[in-house]
């Protein structure tokens, strides 16, 4: 069961009607994420974006213009290259966009510039999420001030920007027959399958946290064989690996009932984005009555006590 292209269309209808009269909107994809070095996190479209076309590819926008003769919805996207394939995976390409996804023209995302200012030109007012990637805010500024050069023998440029999230984030409020169908089958994911349904939380909340533009914060348990362990690693995690290749730092938190009774914990960095301090180890102390944690490093008591042990040794 998948969402068809003529709900998608509906979509950008829907969307269309609540913009003012000579607008336009400009969505732009997600950007990769890069985990280290050259290695991407699996990407993952923006919402907003998805939810209008059903595109999963990177380094694309779509634009939507009520009311244009020659054709409302237009996309831009990478062009088919069979070599880049090979690493990328399958490119689907302008041509074949118009037919798989129902838009009225596509084009190579490499021509966006030479393009973009002729659909943007002459209108009154721009729709788009602000705010939320500096580069894409930063084209469409580019794209501006190339149509306010040519003004005195050109069309106008726009005079308003306006925040796209709210008309669109109202749409998605309301959820077709299709969209509940597949909400209730992500619900009903056995436990047999129960690594697939944690896999997915992980993305998205990580996702979700690129989008916001938030830092997350997520605890899981342990599992059962770090009972008797005092030193953690990426098999201890309850969930195992889709927790720890979605997150950015994965830090463990030990203690032992001798501990808890004098305040004391440890936290065990078990990843780091750029892997510096992997396996490294840090007291700490609690402090019950003011609430307040303490690093033991910095107590000249617990400094000369380790100072003393590595003497023994």
């Amino acid at each position: 069961m998948r969402i068809s292209n003529r709900e998608f269309n509906k979509r950008r209808k829907d969307l269309m009607v609540q913009m003012e009269s000579n607008s336009i909107a400009l969505l732009s994809s997600a950007p990769p994420s890069v985990r280290n070095n050259d290695a991407e996190y699996q990407y993952r479209q923006n919402s907003d974006f998805f939810y209008l076309t059903g595109f999963a590819e990177p380094n694309a926008l779509l634009a939507l213009i009520p009311r244009r003769r020659q054709g409302e919805v237009v996309l831009f996207c990478q062009e088919k290259d069979k070599e880049k394939e090979l690493w990328t995976g399958y490119i689907l390409g302008p041509d074949a966009a118009i037919e798989e996804l129902g838009v009225d023209d596509a084009y190579p995302i490499d021509d966006i510039d030479d393009i973009i200012t002729g659909l943007i030109e002459g209108r009154d007012r721009v729709y788009y999420s602000m705010g939320k990637d500096d580069d894409f805010d930063n084209c469409v500024m580019e794209w501006v001030k190339v149509i306010r050069s040519k003004a005195k023998i050109g069309p106008h440029p726009p005079s308003e920007f306006q925040v796209l999230d709210h008309l669109l984030h109202e749409l998605r409020l309301h959820k077709s027959p299709t969209e509940i169908k597949l909400m209730e089958k992500a619900a009903k994911i056995s436990a047999e399958n129960l690594f697939v349904k944690d896999k997915y939380v992980s993305e998205e909340l990580r996702n979700l946290a690129m989008e916001t533009n938030c830092l997350f914060v997520t605890a899981s348990q342990l599992n059962r064989s770090s009972v008797e362990e005092i030193e953690f690693d990426h098999s201890h995690i309850s969930g195992g690996l889709s927790k720890i290749q979605t997150a950015d730092n994965v830090i463990g938190i030990f203690t032992s009932r001798a501990m808890r009774e004098r305040g004391r914990y440890q936290i065990q960095l078990m990843k780091t984005r750029n892997s510096g301090g992997v396996g490294a180890k840090i007291d700490l102390e609690f402090d019950i009555d003011n609430l307040r944690i303490r690093d033991m490093a910095e107590d000249e008591e617990h400094q000369q006590f380790t100072k003393q042990k590595n003497m023994e040794f």
